[in-house]
């Protein structure tokens, strides 16, 4: 009853009974699924850079447009200094070792350059190379300005005594002021210090500084020692810019 049980052609009996059950195949991942997650890790990366580089390039747009403007302002302070120098008196060269113009277009030059390097499109490598140059220049330029202002401009200025103007040629006149000569005598172990006054001429030969198309002797010490004054600040501060400029035109060089 509970066997079943067929007939086979030769008379036998053969048992039916089911054969054995497979063991269970093991689950499989799906590949898409492994396709849609290792898609989805590089959408993630390739988001995370993106927005990393977006920051660094909004970074050094932000950068080369401040480093761009400073030189720019630069340039238009010294060309401004420049012509009021030049509207107190025509004799430059007691007040200019480098030609205030010259720094100014160096200036605005490279500050051209730089607000164009904040498109990254702009940043051809020569043009970079230009620019490191013209920092260079710019540095040097500020340095010879700097050091010769203080040194000898101002130095001058402050020694000058004795100013005379002359109202037909419309110039003033100025003699260097000697520091005044102390005599020591002894007299009876008593030292006594006299001073005595030495007045240079015309006639003795003394250093004189001709001051043209002036007003009058006042702005000598007056308006042209705050311009040599004005000078010399703009000077630090540029070698500051240039300084700071040149640092980020090697990033973008490397």
């Amino acid at each position: 009853m509970g066997k079943d049980c067929s007939n086979d052609s030769d008379g036998g009996f053969i048992s039916a009974s089911p054969p054995p059950a497979l063991p269970p195949r093991p689950i499989c991942p799906n590949p898409r699924d492994g396709d849609q997650s290792s898609t989805e890790v590089l959408q993630s990366t390739n988001s995370s850079a993106q927005s990393s580089w977006v920051s660094c390039s909004k970074k050094y747009v932000i950068m080369c447009t401040s480093c761009g403007g400073f030189g720019v302002l630069l340039g238009a302070l010294y060309i401004a200094l420049y012509f009021i120098l030049r509207s107190h008196t025509s004799s430059l060269h007691y007040f200019e070792t480098v030609p205030t113009y010259i720094a100014a277009l160096v200036f605005i030059i490279t500050g051209i350059l730089m607000i164009c390097f904040g498109w990254r499109k702009n940043r051809f490598g020569f043009l970079v190379k230009l620019c490191g140059g013209c920092c260079i220049l710019c540095a040097a330029l500020c340095i010879v300005i700097t050091v010769a202002t203080i040194v000898v401009h101002m130095s001058r200025l402050q020694s000058l005594h004795e100013c005379v103007y002359q109202a037909q040629r419309h110039s003033c006149t100025c003699t260097v002021r000697l520091p005044t000569v102390l005599q020591t005598s002894l007299n009876s172990n008593q030292l006594t210090l006299q001073s005595k006054n030495i007045d240079l001429g015309y006639e003795e030969g003394g250093t004189k500084y001709t001051f043209a198309d002036t007003m009058d002797c006042d702005v000598v010490h007056g308006a042209l020692y705050s311009c040599l004054r004005a000078l010399f600040a703009l000077s630090v501060i540029g070698i500051l810019v240039a300084l700071a400029t040149g640092m980020l035109v090697y990033q973008l060089l490397g």
